[in-house]
């Protein structure tokens, strides 16, 4: 029961209790794991026959893959942004963090570290860490958005200087 989308897979699946879990990979890292995402009471299953209203089955059947997979479809964008919101770090495999941002990167750094949140930067962000976009397509490293950090905080002072007299 899975659905992939900008490399993003969505894994529902059942936890042998009342709920089914959900896990988001993105490029084979685990983002996001909770076994008790979706309520059977919604998810996971459907009506035997084609009752009027509400099923009166005395037993629904389970969702087929199918149904999953358009569960999962239609539902990709509201479960990243319920789950995943605007920024997702990860451990990684060196030992560093990896951060997702809810950002579009250009691929030009003076330009890409002015659209982070500028309280990430000096308080959450190492130097060996990774960052990158929203669709993981463009990284850098913590050493380079810090470098261009201070090097547009520099300009902005200049700026004020200039401006304030």
């Amino acid at each position: 029961m899975k659905y992939n989308k900008d490399g993003y897979e969505l894994t529902a699946y059942s936890t042998m209790y009342m709920d089914y879990g959900l896990t988001i990979t993105k490029d084979g890292r685990e983002l996001f794991s909770n076994p008790h995402c979706f309520s059977n009471e919604s998810y996971g299953s459907a009506c035997q026959a084609d009752c009027e209203y509400e099923c009166e089955c005395e037993e629904q059947r389970p969702w087929t893959d199918k149904e999953w997979t358009e569960c999962l479809e239609s539902e990709f964008n509201d479960l990243i942004e319920a789950y995943l919101g605007p920024i997702v770090t990860v451990p990684w495999e060196h030992g560093d963090r990896y951060h997702f941002m809810e950002v579009d990167f250009t691929g030009d750094l003076a330009t890409d570290v002015k659209k982070l949140d500028p309280n990430l930067i000096p308080k959450e962000l190492d130097l060996d860490d990774i960052v990158t976009d929203y669709h993981g397509r463009t990284e850098y490293t913590g050493r380079a958005i810090f470098k261009a950090w201070f090097r547009n905080e520099l300009e902005r002072a200049r700026n004020e200087e200039v401006n304030h007299g």
